[in-house]
């Protein structure tokens, strides 16, 4: 049930035992603190009544306010409905034919008057008129099939203003209650996914310090390895940060205050696949060449003496799956500039690299330089 003007609104109703899973009820008119008197439809003397959509589309999941109007969405359509007034009250206009939702917080209310959509197999940013998805089909493609087609209502969306983030929660195949997300990064554009610790709920809000500000007395390590900002605390009145529950465990989490899974040290892994290396500079994706990668440059900052380990892999063709990694050369923060692949996997037209830590450590990667040549020019060299 919504708020829509003066208004109360009910999807998928249900009258006796009878359920009709299309319609949409409004209530009579009612002041801002009162209760509706009727939802009588057939009274003549107030302005209660009822719409029936169209089967198409799949059943009606939720609504939410954009700007004046609310958006209706059903399982793979949307509507918007306004108010008009007069006999009608309300008018329903079909503004997506093919984009729905999965369940109810899979639609949430963004910036600037728009409204940001977990469909199952996409994330969609609209303003009401015009629909855009915001990740790329390679992501788009390892997201279908995954979600569980018994639990896909459980599905939800979670805002992370710190980080500027939107969370696409989801239980995999085999999983009751969501156990990934899908994270899209609204102002660098990135996309990635992260474990969740099997959470049916997760809210932002102010969140109380859990610890005591950081002290001299519990620090741990060295200037160049504690990975806390000195002063630093959990609590900031002016910062909206997410919470989580898990039922399982009877725990509430706080994501990202520490570079652990509840104090157990995580697997981070950063992968980028489809690599068309070019062997000048400046010059554009190179698919058709073999070529082989001598090493690597990555410009990694973070934790000092913690190692992260890189991997090269080789590809067939642009979308296979199938990789083929090399061993993992110990990047050492701080210390290592070079990673040197010569002899550890073959000539190749496409590549790949993976970026994976397993310790408590926090890392960044901002870019990196490839020693690359031709395929039978290394041994001129």
């Amino acid at each position: 049930m919504r708020s829509l003007k003066r208004y109360l609104v009910a999807l998928d109703v249900t009258k006796g035992l009878t359920r009709y899973p299309h319609m949409i009820k409004w209530s009579d008119a009612v002041g801002s603190s009162g209760v509706p008197a009727s939802w009588d439809e057939t009274s003549t003397t107030n302005d209660a009544g009822e719409w029936t959509l169209s089967s198409e589309g799949g059943f009606l999941i939720d609504s939410v306010p954009l700007r004046d109007d609310l958006m209706v969405y059903k399982e793979s359509q949307s509507w918007l409905m306004k108010f008009v007034g007069g006999v009608d009250i309300f008018d329903f206009d079909r503004r997506f034919s093919t984009i729905g939702i999965l369940g109810r917080r899979c639609a949430q209310e963004f910036f600037s008057g728009k409204h940001l959509l977990f469909t199952g197999d996409d994330i969609v940013l609209h303003d009401g008129q015009q629909a855009e998805s915001v990740v790329n089909k390679r992501i788009r493609t390892a997201l279908q099939g995954t979600i569980d087609s018994n639990n896909q209502p459980r599905c939800f969306l979670a805002i992370n203003y710190p980080k500027t983030e939107v969370w696409a929660c989801y239980p995999e195949s085999g999983s009751s209650l969501p156990n990934r997300a899908l994270v899209w990064n609204w102002v660098e554009g990135t996309v990635g996914f992260r474990d969740l610790p099997n959470s049916p709920f997760i809210e932002s809000g102010v969140v109380n310090p859990v610890t005591a500000t950081e002290l001299w007395s519990g620090a741990i390590g060295t200037w160049a390895t504690d990975a806390d900002a000195w002063g630093d605390r959990s609590y900031d009145p002016s910062q909206r940060k997410m919470l989580m529950c898990s039922p399982g465990n009877t725990k509430l989490y706080n994501p990202d205050s520490t570079q652990q899974f509840d104090g157990v040290d995580m697997t981070a892994t950063l992968t980028k696949t489809g690599i068309g290396f070019p062997v000048k500079i400046d010059s554009p994706p190179d698919y058709t060449n073999e070529k082989l990668v001598l090493g690597i440059w990555p410009h990694l900052s973070g934790t000092i003496g913690g190692v992260v380990n890189v991997y090269l892999g080789t590809q067939q063709k642009l979308g296979d799956g199938n990789i083929t990694w090399s061993n993992a050369f110990p990047f050492i923060i701080g210390s290592t500039e070079y990673c040197d692949f010569v002899g550890e996997v073959p000539a190749a037209k496409i590549h790949a690299l993976k970026f994976e830590s397993t310790s408590n450590i926090q890392w960044k990667l901002s870019g990196y330089d490839v020693d690359v040549v031709l395929a039978g020019e290394h041994g001129a060299r």
